[in-house]
């Protein structure tokens, strides 16, 4: 599990530096550009809310992928990381090579998706 474990951890550096930062300066440009822009008419109204929800959409997906990352990195430092948290079963390792911030194993997460 060393291996997939070194792996993981990569994977976690490449989801932060790749999906997660340049949202947020795009975000962070996106919100000048609706204050310098606002209320030309009212078309431009509606583009600008538009954006506006669609940025803070794209915070909210980017908190709960870091809140993932984060809670993935305290069960590494715990030496829990290949556990299901609701099943305490392992979670296979190429599964963990795919989302490595995964929380539960493939069996349980096809329970709780039935259940919605």
């Amino acid at each position: 599990m060393d291996r997939s474990l070194n792996v993981s951890r990569e994977r976690y550096r490449l989801a932060t530096a790749s999906s997660v930062w340049p949202s947020r300066k795009l975000s962070r440009n996106r919100g000048l550009d609706c204050t310098a822009h606002y209320g030309k008419d009212e078309g431009d109204r509606a583009n600008m809310s538009l954006a506006r929800e669609t940025d803070l959409a794209q915070k909210s997906r980017d908190r709960v992928l870091l809140n993932s990352v984060d809670a993935a990195l305290k069960r590494i430092s715990e030496g829990t990381f290949d556990q299901c948290l609701n099943c305490e079963q392992e979670i296979n390792a190429k599964r963990l090579e795919a989302i490595p911030w995964v929380r539960d194993c493939i069996t349980c997460q096809e329970l709780m998706d039935g259940a919605n």
